[in-house]
């Protein structure tokens, strides 16, 4: 095995990413997190006060990082997030009173977290952490009650979903709920529409962390450059070999003019059509990918 087949087998089995972010969209990320928290600190310090604690549930720092470094992904869209964190955590605060404060309880809060996202299709993995915090949590002894408890979460979450919006907003290809970028970049017509997609994603009966438009875009762009790869007819040489649709390959043995425009005879090395052709030369440029 050679070096490079042995880092594609590690990145395939590590899960290793081979696109990075561009340092750009990664300033982006930090400088987001970075103003988020420490205006929640700030704001959750003035409306609480000192005594309160905590002032931020840790599970938020999670949230944040979901939204300014996929702030496209279904997961970190307004209603995963706001409605994930809070039925996680009454689920847990429900585990605590209910069941107390044990392996049971935070076991329970976290499987019961999951399945109650699921039925409100509003999947936040932060939510489990959330969950988890509020059946382990307590105050002088005491499981923290319901209303202190969706305090802290309001006083979290409205802000951060308020300069979620606001700093995504300037920068149009990533601004803030995944439709508001959506609306700024629209997607190109292509063989494919939202409707295919949304069917092929609930055949595959799994979670896909994309959004439909984020996958048509990305089907645009790959079919533009495919477009932009195409052979002309000035690529086209006797005696070469050009693969095209279904790994079909032909051999060029003769260009020639007629009437009709410059014209190609070929042999078909393989498939079902194996045998002798021809055609134009436009339409065999375009037929062809690649030269192999």
């Amino acid at each position: 095995m050679t070096d490079r087949k042995g880092k594609s087998w590690w990145r395939y089995h590590l899960g290793l990413a081979v696109l990075a972010p561009s340092w750009r969209e990664r300033l982006v990320a930090v400088g987001g997190s970075l103003l988020t928290i420490f205006a929640l600190y700030q704001i959750s310090l003035a409306l609480l006060g000192e005594s309160a604690s905590p002032l931020i549930v840790a599970s938020m720092g999670a949230t944040v990082m979901l939204l300014f470094v996929i702030p496209h992904g279904p997961l970190s869209q307004p209603w995963p997030i706001f409605g994930g964190q809070l039925i996680s955590a009454l689920v847990g605060l429900a585990c605590a009173h209910y069941v107390g404060h044990d392996a049971l309880s935070a076991a329970l809060a976290v499987s019961l977290a999951i399945l109650a996202m699921q039925l409100i299709r509003a999947l936040h993995p932060p939510g489990c952490a959330t969950a988890l915090f509020a059946a382990t949590h307590t105050l002088d002894g005491a499981p923290l009650g319901y209303a202190p408890m969706l305090g802290l979460m309001l006083t979290n979450l409205l802000p951060i979903l308020a300069l979620g919006v606001l700093l995504n907003l300037p920068f149009a290809w990533r601004r803030y709920p995944a439709r508001l970028a959506s609306a700024a970049t629209p997607v190109a017509g292509g063989v494919i529409n939202h409707e295919d997609l949304v069917m092929a994603l609930s055949e595959m009966d799994t979670f896909v962390d994309i959004n439909e438009d984020d996958l048509l875009r990305i089907y645009a762009l790959a079919t533009h450059g495919k477009e932009l790869k195409r052979l002309h007819t000035t690529d086209i040489a006797v005696g070469e070999t050009y693969r095209g649709a279904n790994d079909e390959r032909r051999q060029v043995v003769e260009i020639f003019p007629s009437e009709q425009g410059s014209q190609v005879r070929f042999r078909v090395l393989n498939g079902p059509r194996r045998g002798k052709g021809s055609c134009s030369l436009y339409d065999f440029s375009h037929w062809a990918q690649d030269r192999v």
